[in-house]
């Protein structure tokens, strides 16, 4: 596959509409055209196979954002799980602290 140079506004309005068609609100048939004529005219490739792409790229960008939110779950998971062992730490270090202060054994 030969890469052409996009233009940075086209590159853009393309990412947007990608985003969107993530969204809760899905992605409108008017921005799936504009973008399918994006991929048209840039690629020089026939309205079907601009669709088979747009399909193909909004497929890919829900799988990743998936992805992305698993990874973010766990990561959260794992922050949660080492601020409670943290709080354990702190907790026990208090303790022996104050029993050393004191005097008691």
């Amino acid at each position: 596959m030969i890469l052409r140079p996009v233009a940075p506004d086209v590159r853009e309005q393309a990412s947007r509409a990608l985003v969107a068609a993530t969204g809760d609100t899905g992605f409108s048939q008017d921005d799936r055209a504009d973008l399918v004529r994006i991929v048209s005219q840039t690629t020089r490739a026939t309205p079907a196979d601009a669709q088979t792409r747009v399909d193909q790229s909004i497929n890919l960008v829900k799988q990743k954002l998936k992805a992305m939110r698993h990874g973010a779950i766990i990561l959260a998971f794992i922050t949660a799980a080492a601020a409670a062992a943290a709080a354990v730490a702190a907790a026990e270090a208090a303790r022996l602290g104050g029993r050393k202060r004191d005097g008691v054994s």
